[in-house]
Parts: structure tokens; C-alpha cells; sequence
């Protein structure tokens, strides 16, 4: 670098400052890029410790990655060094950070080896967190990645050693290469569901996790990315076995081979599917007609019938189908959405003690809403397993709520009827629990009310979730 250059005039002619053009450029004080530079090159500007004014013109669109990174002289009070949005350095000792709104983009290494960092806050500007940009923060426990974030670059989080939960927003489509190797603190990871590809290393020495959500967008998982795992346990794939076969899984990944898979998503009949609530225990099979049938320990959820504690079951179910429940043995809750005369109805095949030995909810939903004139009734299904409930009645015209009717709902009671005196055009329901939490809902109504009144029929939904 030209250690003696102070100061410098950039021309008008120029459109762009090359890569390192002035790099370790330590007496350099300001720099005044003019209107006709749309572009800064990589490490332009890199370690110019006594740059302390930078003036850049919006004509600028793209800055290089480090193009300002260790110009001490540019850190703000909290020891951060940001221009034109992009936060390029850390030079502070540590503790709890608070990045600015103004930040867009976390740089490449712009944390890197602050071991006194404990906890970080992203705003919701950030879009970006470039290559290993908390490489190395030992002491970090917890990050939460805000929904704006579309990229993690290669090894922004490798060897964060105490880093115990890290939140992912769907937003994010790649694992990149080595984004959390070596996070030994990390137990358990969710994979966000538009995830298409886990690159090499990606969880490479994460010595403690135990379990993995990988979603059924993922189609390529790379080398190692799962290698030095040796107690990951459980694989959760969000998508069915024939899905997974179609993955390609690269070397070195046998602790993610080996562990146990459940398949938590799929097809269980010709019209029916099911969904495995991990945090729930929860599974719900929803659509109508008939399970299929299944030898014993070949179910979808066969792989989780040690962990499998409730299971929903929609009114459109017909049969639950042979040996479908065999092992379920911690499955305790079975809910249905339809009424006690369709449960006596349904038929259940051998091989289904535990599900059969299982208490059983009868759940509140909404069977029919009637229209007539401007008058709404609504017709719940077990109002007793409703009790506390409130039951909200919405009158729309033109897109727009003109009036809603809102009932206390009792035991003993299955049809309500609210009148409004403005014409609309469209109704809803929605059955809310004690603790205001939605339970039930009609389907919106597709039958145009016109403007001097009119009549119909809405069937509610079978699946009340």
C-alpha cells in the first residue's frame, strides 16, 4: 500500500476502483468518489486505518466484498464500521450487539474471531450475512435470522463452539458450504422449507446434534455435510420415503444415513394425507375416504411410533387401515372432527390396539353455514367438546367487513343465527377457543347475496386446523 498517500482526487473519467486499488493505504484521512463510479472493488479500500471520510454518491451499486473492512478510523461509537449500508468490521470488544436499521448486508469476516461476542440482534433491513462473518465467535449462544435474509454465505457461522439455538427463516434457499461446521454447541436444527440444496460441510463436526428437519424441497445434500455427527439420531423428513430416495446425498454423510428416519409427510390412501407435528407429537391425517392398508411396521409413521402421542383424524376419514397403528404404543389422545354417529360409523382394521386403547376427543367444528336473506346460521358439530368457545360471525361486501356477530358458545346449544341489516356479499365463520386460539372455520361463501338479499348453503371444512 502506499503507506505515504494522505489524500486523493478521483477523476470524473473514472467508473470504477479496481480491486485492492487502496489497499493498506494507511495515511489516507478522506476519500470523495464522484457521480461517475457505479462500482468499488474488492479490499478497495482495505485496511486505510486512518480513513475517517468516506463520501460515496448513489450512483455506486455495487461495493466489493472487505472494499472497507479494518478502516478503524471509520467505526461509529459502537465499535462497528458500516458504509453505504453494508457493516464491513467489528472493532469492539464484545458483549450484546444491536446492528443499526440503516444495515443491509452483514460483510465477509466482519465479526470474525470475536470471541467476547455473546449475543447479536439482526434487524429486518438485512438481507445478506456474507463469508464467515461470525467465523469463530466462540462465546455466541443464540442467533435469530430475520425473515429478509435470502443469504448465509460459505462458513459464516463455522466454529461457533457455543452457539446453542440458531433460527433459520424460510427465506433462505441454500445451506451454504460449511455455514455451521464445527457449531459443537448446536443440538437439534430446522432446515427453513424452501431450502433446495445443504452443501458440503455444512454441519460438518457439529458433535452434539442429535436431530435434524430436513423439508422435502432439498434435492441435493453435498459432501460431508453431515460427516463428525456421530450423535445425530433422528432425521425428520418432511416428505415420504420414495421422496427421499430421489435425494442425492453426497460422501461422507453416513451419521446422517444411519440415523433414524421418520417420514413426516405424505399420502396414507388415495385421498388422505398425513402431517407429524414434531412439537406436538401430533400426527393429523386429513382428506376423505378410505387408509390404505399396511402390513405390520410399514406405515408412513411407523418410524415414529415411539414419539407419536395424539393423532387427529377428519370427518371425510372412512376407515383406518390395517395394522396402520401397530407399535404406537405411546399414542394416549385420539381427536376427530366429525360427529359421535360417524366415529361409531368409521371402521378400524386389526392390528390397532393402540389406537383403539387411545381416549378419544370429539372436536368442535363448523358443519353448515346458512344463508337466507340477511340472516346467517351456523351449525356447529359437538358444541359440548366447545365449551368456552366463541363462536365470530363476518359479513363482507366488496372485499370489505360490514359487520360481525359474536356468540358465546354453550354446551347444549349447535345452531346460532346473527342478522345484519346491511346487504353483503360474502359471510365466514371462525370458532375461537378460551384462549382465543382459532379451532374450527367455514369455508367462505361462494354464493353471491345481492343487494336486496339472497339464500345459500356453505358446507364447513372437515379439517378444523
Amino acid at each position: 500500500g502506499c503507506t505515504g498517500l494522505s489524500s486523493v482526487t478521483i477523476p470524473d473519467s473514472v467508473t470504477s476502483i479496481g480491486h485492492n486499488a487502496f489497499i493498506d493505504c494507511t495515511g489516507l484521512t478522506s476519500v470523495t468518489i464522484p457521480n461517475s463510479v457505479t462500482s468499488i472493488g474488492d479490499n478497495a479500500f482495505y485496511k486505510c486505518t486512518e480513513l475517517t471520510s468516506v463520501t460515496i454518491s448513489d450512483n455506486v451499486t455495487s461495493i466489493g466484498d472487505q472494499a472497507f473492512r479494518g478502516c478503524t478510523g471509520l467505526a461509529d461509537a459502537d465499535g462497528l464500521v458500516i458504509v453505504k449500508g453494508i457493516l464491513f468490521d467489528y472493532l469492539g470488544d464484545g458483549g450484546s450487539i444491536i446492528i443499526p436499521d440503516n444495515v443491509t448486508s452483514i460483510g465477509d469476516g466482519a465479526f470474525v474471531g470475536c470471541t467476547g461476542l455473546s449475543s447479536v440482534t439482526i434487524p429486518d433491513s438485512v438481507t445478506s450475512i456474507g463469508t464467515r462473518a461470525f467465523y469463530g465467535c466462540t462465546g455466541l449462544t443464540s442467533v435469530t435470522i430475520p425473515d429478509g435474509v435470502t443469504s448465509i454465505r460459505n462458513y459464516a457461522f463455522e466454529g461457533c463452539a457455543g452457539l446453542t439455538s440458531i433460527t433459520i427463516p424460510n427465506s433462505v434457499t441454500s445451506m451454504s458450504c460449511g455455514v455451521f461446521s464445527g457449531c459443537t454447541g448446536l443440538t437439534s436444527i430446522t432446515i427453513p422449507n424452501k431450502v433446495t440444496s445443504i452443501e458440503d460441510n455444512a454441519f460438518c463436526d457439529c458433535t452434539n446434534l442429535t436431530s435434524v428437519i430436513i423439508p422435502n424441497s432439498v434435492a441435493v445434500i453435498g459432501d460431508g455435510a453431515f460427516q463428525s455427527c456421530a450423535k445425530l439420531k433422528n432425521v425428520y423428513y418432511y416428505g415420504t420415503a420414495d421422496q427421499w430416495s430421489v435425494i442425492s446425498i453426497g460422501n461422507n454423510n453416513d451419521d446422517l444415513t444411519n440415523a433414524m428416519r421418520g417420514y413426516c409427510a405424505g399420502t396414507c390412501g388415495n385421498t388422505l394425507g398425513y402431517f407429524y407435528d414434531i412439537e406436538s407429537a401430533t400426527l393429523t391425517i386429513s382428506g376423505a375416504g378410505a387408509m390404505a392398508d399396511y402390513f405390520s411396521g410399514i406405515s408412513p409413521w411407523y418410524s415414529l411410533r415411539a414419539e407419536i402421542r395424539a393423532v387427529v383424524i377428519a370427518a371425510g376419514v372412512t376407515s383406518i387401515g390395517n395394522s396402520a397403528f401397530n407399535g404406537n404404543y405411546a399414542l394416549t389422545d385420539v381427536y376427530y372432527s366429525g360427529t359421535r354417529e360417524q366415529w361409531e360409523a368409521l371402521l378400524i382394521a386389526a392390528g390397532n390396539d393402540p389406537f383403539c386403547a387411545a381416549e378419544l376427543h370429539l372436536l368442535p367444528s363448523i358443519s353448515e353455514v346458512k344463508v337466507s336473506g340477511t340472516d346467517l346460521t351456523v351449525t356447529l358439530v359437538n358444541p359440548e367438546s366447545a365449551e368456552g368457545a366463541m363462536l365470530y360471525m363476518a359479513f363482507y361486501r366488496g372485499g370489505k367487513m360490514v359487520a360481525v356477530a359474536v356468540e358465546s358458545v354453550a354446551p347444549a346449544q349447535s345452531a346460532y343465527t346473527a342478522s345484519v341489516q346491511q346487504n353483503f356479499t360474502t359471510c365466514k365463520a371462525f370458532l375461537l377457543n378460551a384462549d382465543n386460539v382459532p379451532v374450527a372455520r367455514s369455508l367462505e361463501s361462494t354464493e353471491d347475496v345481492n343487494e336486496s338479499g339472497g339464500s345459500g348453503t356453505i358446507r364447513g371444512e372437515e379439517d378444523p386446523f
